[in-house]
């Protein structure tokens, strides 16, 4: 018999102390790998996730399912529970919940999204400064701070 393995995909699913406070994890009854949230009420999740067709495969199986939102900033995961409704997205990545002896509806291995950038400006964009506009500042930059009190003072 084959050892069951972790997927090595699901640390970047599960990253130590993420806020959803989902870790990987095996099942106590069928010993099937899962993904456990460990918070007030236990909930676990098999690992595939659920993408296009599979989420009709769901729905037809009447299986609720939970949206996997990345949060870009922390390269963490947050949980959505979703309601078998209008609300699921095509594009959208799922969790099934977990079932012990049932066959996954996907064994579909993790992604994390790639980062957006945001467009970043350069330095050669905006107005120039003049001539006499640079020479005033390298005078004042440069001159020292009692003369800079005397020249300022209004009088």
């Amino acid at each position: 018999m084959k050892p069951n393995r972790r997927p090595p995909w699901l640390r970047r699913l599960c990253p130590d102390h993420n806020l959803a406070h989902i870790a990987p994890r095996k099942c106590d009854g069928c010993a099937e790998w899962t993904i456990t949230c460990q918070t007030d009420v236990w909930e676990s999740w098999d690992p595939g996730i659920i993408t296009g067709q599979d989420i009709i495969t769901a729905i037809i199986l009447d299986r609720p399912l939970t949206r996997i939102q990345w949060v870009d900033g922390l390269d963490q995961p947050r949980l959505i529970n979703e309601s078998m409704s209008r609300s699921l997205d095509p594009t959208g990545l799922y969790l099934a919940p977990h079932r012990c002896f049932h066959t996954p509806i996907s064994r579909t291995p993790f992604t994390p999204p790639k980062h957006r950038h945001p467009k970043q400006t350069t330095w050669d964009t905006g107005p120039e400064p003049t001539r006499e506009e640079v020479e005033t500042f390298t005078r004042i930059w440069t001159m020292p701070l009692q003369e800079l009190e005397k020249e300022t003072t209004i009088e």
